[in-house]
């Protein structure tokens, strides 16, 4: 991974990574140096420990916290990475920085480089096999936001076409018809408020 960076010195790298870079093209070689790592596999993630608490003194143990201050013991989260993420990358541009599907074949090329490929990316679920559980979940949430409107706009014209409107239809009772009673009728009421 890191002989593959180009942004290290031809000098630095060994004869495998020379002779990969001998064969790629001036072009290539530039727009190559603004890649970042992008992570292909996340083979573990990375464990972090939380606790509650402030600053702690370098006599401090787990059995016997002391802290700093008094009022630090209430006070913000002290964090230890146990262990590192282990991943597998490769140098490149990322996806979502980009809008692939109005990208054409020359501007792809130009940000990915000469291993762009007829049509761009291709997304997980575009594999054949692999379902495509997000967009499915999206297009549920949008019939059901669709059928919603629909019930509404129903309910409207309904009102409408009776004259009045869809809360009055559902018996709620309809604002500002009644009279309010004095001050001096409601008990245990303050005259000087």
């Amino acid at each position: 991974m890191r002989q593959r960076n180009m942004r290290n010195r031809y000098e630095d790298v060994d004869e495998d990574e020379q002779k990969r870079r001998d064969a790629l093209s001036e072009t290539e070689k530039k727009r190559a140096r603004g890649d970042t790592a992008l992570t292909q596999i996340l083979c573990f993630n990375g464990v972090t420990a939380y606790r509650k608490g402030g600053w702690e003194v370098g006599s401090s143990t787990a059995n016997n916290l002391v802290y700093e201050r008094r009022e630090w013991k209430d006070m913000g989260v002290r964090v230890r990475v146990l262990t590192q993420g282990l991943v597998y990358c490769r140098w490149g541009r990322a996806l979502s920085s980009q809008k692939t599907a109005e990208m054409d074949n020359e501007t792809g090329r130009k940000i990915h480089g000469d291993a762009w490929r007829e049509g761009g990316f291709m997304q997980f679920t575009d594999v054949e096999g692999v379902f495509d559980w997000l967009g499915a979940e999206r297009k549920e949430k949008a019939e059901a936001r669709r059928a919603v409107l629909e019930k509404m706009a129903e309910r409207a014209n309904a009102a409408a076409a009776a004259g009045k409107t869809v809360v009055q239809d559902e018996g709620a009772k309809k604002k500002g018809k009644g009279r309010r009673k004095p001050r001096t009728e409601i008990e245990g009421s303050d005259l000087d408020r």
